[in-house]
C-alpha cells in the first residue's frame, strides 16, 4: 500500500528537521558585571574558610557610607574555652580605604584581613616585618656571628657599658660623621694662626690635629668654631713660654717655681709654708707674708704661724711666743665651745 502524504514515520513531529519561523530575542540583563573573573572564590569566601579552620567565628564586615565613598571594619571573634568568653579582634586601616561601592569594600576588608593574618604567605612582603615575630628574625649582618650566652644581670652590665661609650664617644658611631676640620677651612685657619702670632709649625700642628678624627676633636669642634677651636688647642699643647705675647697669662704659673729654684732652700721653705696656710687653712696670701715677715720663726713652726694668724685675726698684736714650761689654761667654756668633756 503506498505511503500517504503528509504524515510522518517517526510520529514525533518535534524532531522536524524544520527550523522554527521565527526565534525570541534573549531578554537584556541588568545586573552588573562581576567583581571578580568567573571560576574563583572571593575573598570573603577564603576568610570565612580561614576562621572556620582556625576555630573563629564567622567574620564581620561593616562598612560605613562617607563623603567619597565607603569604608569598612573587620571583626574576628574566638570562644576562649578555658575562661567562656568571647575574644575579639578589630582591625580597619589609617587612613581608611575608601572603596566606590559597600560591596567593594567589603571584599577589600576580607582581603585586608587575609594580609593581616597570613602575611609570610605573600611572597612581595615576606620580610622581617611580614614574619608574626619579626624580633625573632635574625638579619644578614648577624646571620654568621657567634650566639652569646650571659646571665640577665651580666647582660644589662654590658648593655650599659655600649650605651655609655656610645654617649661619651658618640662619633664612634658608623652612621655619624666625625666633627673634623674640612679641607675648606685649613688654609684660612692656617693663615689666621700666623696673624696672630704663631708660627709655622703651631699652625700646621694644629691644622693636622683637628683634621684628624678624635674625642678631643670632636670636642672641640662641636663647642667652638675652627679657629677657636686651633687656638684652644695651642693653648693647652704649647708651652707658656712659646706663645704670643697676646695669649700668655698676666701671672706665669712657671715663675713661682724658677725664682725658688734659684733663691736657695730657705726661700723655697718660706714660700712652701705661705701657700700651704694660704690654700689649706684659708688664709690670705698677703696676711700670711706680712706675718712671715715679721717674725721669721713661723717658718719653722707650723702651729705658731696659725696662732699667729688668730690673733692678728682677733687684733691682738702681742707676742705670741710662750714662755718654757708655762701651760696655757683653757676655761670651761672654750671646752665645751670645742665639742671637749670637763
Amino acid at each position: 500500500m503506498p505511503p500517504r502524504k503528509g504524515i510522518v514515520k517517526s510520529g514525533n513531529a518535534g524532531n522536524s528537521s524544520k527550523a522554527a519561523s521565527s526565534s525570541k530575542p534573549a531578554p537584556e540583563s541588568n545586573s552588573p558585571d562581576s567583581i571578580f573573573p568567573p571560576g574563583y572564590k572571593y575573598p570573603l569566601s577564603l576568610l570565612n574558610e580561614r576562621c572556620q579552620k582556625n576555630g573563629w567565628e564567622k567574620s564581620i564586615i561593616d562598612t560605613r557610607k562617607q563623603q567619597d565613598g565607603y569604608a569598612f571594619t573587620v571583626t574576628l571573634s574566638k570562644l576562649n574555652k578555658k575562661s567562656g568568653q568571647k575574644e575579639t579582634v578589630r582591625m580597619e586601616p589609617h587612613p581608611a580605604y575608601i572603596s566606590p561601592s559597600a560591596i567593594e569594600a567589603r571584599h577589600w576588608g576580607a582581603t585586608y584581613a587575609l594580609y593581616r593574618l597570613a602575611p609570610a604567605e605573600s611572597t612581595e612582603t615576606s620580610s622581617w616585618g611580614s614574619e608574626p615575630r619579626p624580633n625573632s628574625m635574625v638579619s644578614k649582618e648577624f646571620a654568621d656571628a657567634p650566639e652569646v650566652k650571659m646571665a640577665a644581670a651580666l647582660r644589662d652590665l654590658a648593655e650599659d657599658a655600649i650605651k655609655q661609650a656610645i654617649s661619651l664617644y658618640p662619633e664612634a658611631k658608623d652612621d655619624v660623621t666625625p666633627s673634623v676640620l674640612s679641607d675648606e677651612d685649613a688654609p684660612n685657619v692656617n693663615q689666621q694662626l700666623a696673624t696672630l702670632g704663631f708660627n709655622p709649625v703651631q699652625a700646621r700642628n694644629a691644622v693636622n690635629f683637628l683634621s684628624q678624627p678624635s674625642p678631643v676633636t670632636a670636642n672641640l669642634m662641636n663647642s667652638l668654631s675652627p679657629l677657636e677651636a686651633a687656638i684652644e688647642y695651642l693653648i693647652l699643647h704649647v708651652p707658656e713660654c712659646d706663645l704670643p705675647q697676646r695669649f700668655m697669662p698676666t701671672a706665669n704659673s712657671s715663675n713661682s717655681f724658677v725664682v725658688s729654684t734659684h733663691s736657695g732652700a730657705d726661700d723655697l721653705k718660706t714660700r712652701w709654708i705661705e701657700d700651704k696656710a694660704a690654700k689649706e687653712a684659708g688664709w690670705p696670701i698677703h696676711v700670711v707674708k706680712a706675718c712671715v715677715e715679721a717674725d721669721r720663726s713661723l717658718v719653722e713652726n707650723w702651729g705658731l704661724l696659725l696662732v699667729t694668724l688668730g690673733q692678728k685675726l682677733i687684733g691682738n698684736e702681742g707676742s705670741t711666743t710662750a714662755a718654757e714650761g708655762e701651760a696655757y689654761l683653757i676655761d670651761p667654756d672654750e671646752i665645751e665651745a670645742m665639742g671637749g668633756i670637763s
